[in-house]
């Protein structure tokens, strides 16, 4: 199925909150908005060319308030995917953006954008393993062979890391420490010193 109506949106973004708040990620009670774009539109809202090779299959808006040096005060004001998507990339990519809706929400900063992008590719990883389907097992497996840093890397990292450590321990110190938790932060240090080699 193809993924270009919001009436085939909606059931599918209630399954992807109730799976993520069984994970114990929590929004807070606020209503998040998804939309669907096409692609040229999509690129323009990322201030890139139509036909650039990266355009951003989703996007997630969100503000805060900036006081000195301190930003607070962090809203979503929409989530955005592509649309013509297959119904198994559109929930990979949902997850992945209510990934960075749950970041902004909690308030967590500084992350390098490996890790947040990383972290968000391990929801999607975890939440396609779960529906324990052919196609979204297959969907799963494309993620673990990505070959970009960002998100390939990102999510190799973060997937060890939370093999280590555990995922609800490190949802659960990044939202405590608003940020990078300090095991993170040490295991960043040691990533960045790989990657300089």
């Amino acid at each position: 199925m193809i993924i270009d109506r919001l009436s085939q949106v909606k059931p599918l973004f209630e399954e992807c909150l109730r799976w993520l708040k069984c994970q114990d990620y929590q929004f807070k009670g606020v209503e998040l908005k998804i939309g669907l774009l096409p692609r040229e539109q999509m690129a323009s809202l990322a201030n890139l060319r139509l036909g650039d090779p990266v355009t951003p299959l989703g996007m997630t808006r969100t503000r805060f308030t900036v006081r000195g040096n301190l930003r607070s005060g962090f809203e979503v004001d929409s989530i955005a995917i592509v649309s013509g998507l297959s119904e198994v990339s559109f929930r990979r990519v949902l997850i992945h953006e209510l990934g960075h809706a749950w970041i902004s929400l909690n308030e967590i900063q500084g992350l390098p954008l490996w890790v947040e992008e990383g972290f968000c590719e391990l929801l999607s990883y975890q939440y396609l393993k779960s529906c324990n389907r052919a196609e979204t097992i297959l969907a799963a497996e494309q993620i673990m062979q990505q070959a970009d840093q960002l998100y390939g890397d990102g999510f190799r990292a973060m997937r060890d890391f939370s093999y280590q450590y555990g995922i609800n321990r490190l949802r659960d110190e990044m939202v405590q420490a608003k940020g990078l938790p300090k095991n993170l932060k040490c295991y960043v240090a040691l990533q960045a010193a790989q990657t300089t080699r």
